[in-house]
């Protein structure tokens, strides 16, 4: 074998004529018939084209953006929607709540208030009951004095 057939990335010829090309692993060679010369307008042409492209490429890019952020916008909105939804709803709770222990409470503080108007009124029964006994007891122990 020659040095051509192990090469497997053989150089491309840019002359106009065929060229061989060695394929080591089934060892055929054939003829390619690639013209590598353009003309100039042909290439301005590509160049056009290649331009075109990527203008609208950028603008897909750029309607993709604005896509994305309208929908990061929407997503955003609904989500302080629902946040704000969702305090009013226990911030409504929460009133109730408080309206439902407020009046226990007052509830609580009018049975407290008569619980201890009661107990008043009682102790100043028992003072004016045994008042009279407790002053003649007292009287008696500082009168009368035991020597023992």
């Amino acid at each position: 074998r020659n040095k051509k057939t192990r090469n497997f990335f053989p150089r491309p010829s840019f002359s106009s004529s065929p060229s061989p090309f060695v394929c080591p692993r089934l060892s055929i060679t054939t003829r390619t018939t690639h013209t590598h010369k353009m003309s100039r307008g042909a290439s301005q042409v590509g160049i056009q084209q290649l331009l075109r492209a990527e203008q609208e490429a950028q603008r897909e890019i750029q309607i993709a953006r604005e896509d994305k952020l309208n929908a990061i916008k929407r997503a955003r909105d609904e989500a302080d929607s629902e946040v704000s939804g969702y305090r009013e709803r226990k911030e409504a709770e929460f009133r109730e709540y408080e309206k439902a222990f407020q009046s226990d409470t007052s509830d609580y503080h009018a049975k407290l208030q008569r619980e201890t108007n009661e107990r008043i009124t009682q102790t100043k029964k028992d003072v004016a009951f045994g008042k009279d006994q407790v002053v003649k007891l007292l009287l008696e122990a500082v009168v009368d004095v035991h020597l023992n």
